[in-house]
Parts: structure tokens; C-alpha cells; sequence
């Protein structure tokens, strides 16, 4: 008899809405068989393997926590092991069989975190460095060249490759509801410009991406000859909508260390054609581009590259209300080695609550 988990959702809490498939029946791996719902999506679980579902754990209209059983299979066949590709390079390089570990990822799948193995250094040790010294972690013994170049969208800007393959980029995407952000900039672009400074959204934007990268330092990273580095530091290129429809990317330096008006004057400075190589996180303004739904790839070698498009009036519902909001979409593609789905989408939340927030700063 093979257990039906619960996985991890976006948002809270997680609803029973209903189920597709009645107590005794036959279901097939993949098959639909319950609807579920959390403040943020719907989504339908597939069944785990063929087989019967034999009792059903939670009824339809109750609340449940991710890991609870929902229901019960027999006669289902073992499920295919899955596993981030950064737990998959983990398990290979220490010999750890990935059918023996517990996942705690969405639908069971493994992270790194699950595995019994304390491959990064402590967090003592990264905070005795000094600020200007990277914290490298070795993903892997290098046999010949481990990354090779290859053009990108950005021009000459290089991508890296793993050998011959391409890169496992990957992308999440939320919604985010923009009113308190541009009430901020109509209150306070006066101010700004009578200091000859612009408040726009790529301000905002790089603001609230300072204020959380402490807390997510797999995205504040990028790769070396070695491996992954950790940056202490947070120093921002912003792409702007310029001339002819192209990016004019700026360096924010040390972006933590500043305010909104240090932003500004930042994104102020002379324009550049590509990236600049001293910067560890990317952040594109895509308001200009045609496909608001685009979560371009991150500059140079970086790990992560996050785009907000333009923002658009729609309905919402606010307390059984109907509200028409400006809502943006919020996207970050990463390179699945280095960053796991979990902590994208905390990151992605993170830079979302720190915007909604940025109207009582």
C-alpha cells in the first residue's frame, strides 16, 4: 500500500476543493485525483502509480498540511525517484542512493537539504570572511573545462554551458499587485525631481531587491572556475528600457548600503551596453518589452536574473470585493545547479512583501 502525500504549495492554507476518483477505484500513475486550493492557486494532484485507491485520509472541503497523508493505494507501483539536478550532482559525487531519502519538495522531490551530507561550509565560517572575500563551494571535482561559452540575449555578454549541454535554467513567476509602490513614486517623484533624481520602478525594484538578498544568498551568487560563489556584497545591474527599445544597464554598488535617493543617483550614471561584470544579481525592467510574461536569463554568470513587466489595471478580488489593481508579473530564471525551486519562490516572495511594504518605509 503506497501513502499519498500532501506536497508543498504556494501560499496557505491548503483546501480538499475535491475528489476526482471514489474510494475502490483504478487509477493510472499521472491520472487526476484531487483538486486543491491555497490562497494563491489551484492545482490537481496526479496519482502517485497505478492502482486502487483504497480510503481516502481527508475529505473534501477540509484543511490539510503539506506531508499529510490524503489517501491511500494499493497494488501502486514504487514512484519514480525525484530530485532537483543539484541533489542529483550532490548523491552522485558522495555515493548516496536518492531511493533512500525522504524529499521534502513538492510532490516528494529531494532538495539538497535532504540529503545527509554537509557539503556547504558553516554560516560561522562564511561570516568570518572578510567582506571582499567570496565564499566558494565545489560542486564537483573539475575534470577539463567544466563551462564553456556561448552568445546570449545580451549582446557579447557570455552564458555558461555544463560540457556540451545546455544550461538547466529554470523560471517561477508570481503576480505582484504594484498600488502601494506607485502611490509612492506619484508621492514622492516631486522630492526627486527638484534633486534632479528619477523615482521610477527600476528604483523601487532594486530597493527591495537589496533588502532581502542577505536572506538568499543562493541567488546572490555566480560561478567560477571552482564552483559556486557566494557574494557578501550586493552589487546590482539594472537594465532600463533606452534608446531604440535596448537596455542600458547601470551598476547600483553595494546596494544595501543605500537609500532610495542613493538608488536613484545610482541609476542615474553613465549607461552601459552590457552587463557589468563587477555586478552579482541582475534585474531587468521589462515594462518596455512586448512579452510581459518573459523572465529573461541571467547576465553573464550569474546564478539568477529576476524581470518585473509592466503592470496592467486588473480586477481582483480583495475581501469578497472586486478591486481593479495595477498588477505586474514578477519573474525569476535561475540555473536549476546552483538555486532549488523552494528558494526561488521564497526569494520571489521575499522582493513582493518588501514592495508592498516600501509605502511604510
Amino acid at each position: 500500500m503506497t501513502a499519498f502525500l500532501l506536497p508543498e504549495l504556494p501560499g496557505s492554507p491548503i483546501t480538499i476543493r475535491r475528489w476526482l476518483v471514489t474510494p475502490g477505484a483504478q487509477v493510472t500513475a499521472g491520472a487526476p485525483l484531487v483538486i486543491v486550493v491555497t490562497n494563491t492557486i489551484e492545482a490537481v494532484l496526479p496519482a502517485p502509480g497505478d492502482g486502487v485507491l483504497a480510503m481516502v485520509a481527508v475529505a473534501a472541503g477540509k484543511v490539510a498540511e503539506a506531508g499529510t497523508v490524503l489517501a491511500s493505494l494499493e497494488g501502486a507501483a514504487p514512484q519514480r525517484v525525484r530530485a532537483t539536478p543539484l541533489a542529483r550532482v550532490i548523491a552522485a559525487t558522495h555515493g548516496i542512493d536518492l531511493a533512500t531519502i525522504s524529499g521534502s519538495g513538492p510532490a516528494g522531490r529531494i532538495n539538497a537539504a535532504d540529503l545527509p551530507v554537509n557539503r556547504h561550509r558553516p554560516l560561522e565560517a562564511q561570516q568570518a570572511r572578510q567582506p571582499d572575500e567570496p565564499a566558494a563551494i565545489e560542486l564537483q571535482p573539475a575534470q577539463g573545462p567544466l563551462f564553456t561559452a556561448m552568445p546570449r540575449i545580451f549582446g557579447a555578454n557570455p552564458a555558461v554551458r555544463l560540457g556540451d549541454k545546455p544550461l538547466p535554467l529554470a523560471t517561477v513567476m508570481i503576480e505582484a499587485d504594484l498600488s502601494s509602490v506607485l502611490g509612492l513614486i506619484a508621492e514622492q517623484q516631486p522630492a526627486f525631481t527638484r534633486r534632479r533624481l528619477e523615482l521610477g520602478l527600476a528604483t523601487c525594484l532594486a530597493w527591495a531587491v537589496a533588502a532581502v538578498l542577505p536572506q538568499h544568498p543562493y541567488v546572490n551568487a555566480h560561478w567560477s572556475a571552482d564552483g559556486m560563489i557566494l557574494r557578501r556584497r550586493q552589487h546590482l545591474a539594472v537594465a532600463i528600457p533606452g534608446v531604440g527599445g535596448k537596455q542600458a544597464w547601470r551598476l547600483i554598488c553595494d546596494a544595501g548600503d543605500l537609500n532610495l535617493r542613493g538608488m536613484a543617483r545610482a541609476l542615474g550614471g553613465a549607461a552601459m551596453a552590457n552587463p557589468p561584470s563587477a555586478a552579482t544579481f541582475s534585474i531587468i525592467d521589462g515594462s518596455a518589452m512586448a512579452h510581459k510574461y518573459a523572465a529573461y536569463p541571467p547576465a553573464g554568470d550569474h546564478i539568477a536574473g529576476l524581470t518585473v513587466s509592466a503592470a496592467q489595471q486588473r480586477a481582483i478580488a480583495i475581501e469578497d470585493k472586486l478591486a481593479i489593481r495595477p498588477i505586474a508579473q514578477l519573474g525569476l530564471c535561475y540555473d536549476a545547479r546552483g538555486c532549488e525551486h523552494q528558494q526561488a519562490i521564497a526569494f520571489l516572495n521575499a522582493v513582493h512583501t518588501s514592495l508592498e511594504r516600501m509605502a511604510m518605509v
